[in-house]
């Protein structure tokens, strides 16, 4: 039952050689107004 109720979450990172010093991950009011008109459950961000 726990599997049939689960809702998927956005993760967001660095990507793979991105320079984490002068280009970090963000996320903006598009991100998360795009992720509720999914139905995801939220949105993690790794900075």
């Amino acid at each position: 039952e726990a599997v049939r109720d689960a809702r998927a979450v956005l993760c967001k990172g660095p990507k793979t050689g991105q320079i984490r010093e002068i280009d970090l991950p963000t996320i903006g009011p598009d991100t998360l107004r795009a992720a509720h008109a999914a139905g995801l459950a939220g949105v993690v961000i790794k900075a």
